[in-house]
């Protein structure tokens, strides 16, 4: 899970850091960790991980799925 803000005055500005980091599990459950250490949920989806660090962070916050390569 990232937060974006922007580094600059355009919308090319646009960065992003990592907030939190998770499982998602096949029953749809996830398990969070923040970054920070400071707290570790578990969910019934990692969409709701985003609503609760979005409240955190005052928004920006957006879910990202590493793709293998």
């Amino acid at each position: 899970m990232v937060e974006e803000f922007r580094a600059g005055d355009g919308d090319a500005d646009l960065d992003a850091h990592v907030l939190a980091w998770g499982l998602a599990h096949p029953d749809g459950s996830a398990d969070v960790s923040a970054v920070s250490g400071g707290s570790r949920m578990v969910l019934r989806s990692p969409e709701r991980a985003v609503m609760w660090f979005s409240r955190l962070a005052g928004g920006g916050v957006r879910l990202v799925w590493p793709c293998a390569r």
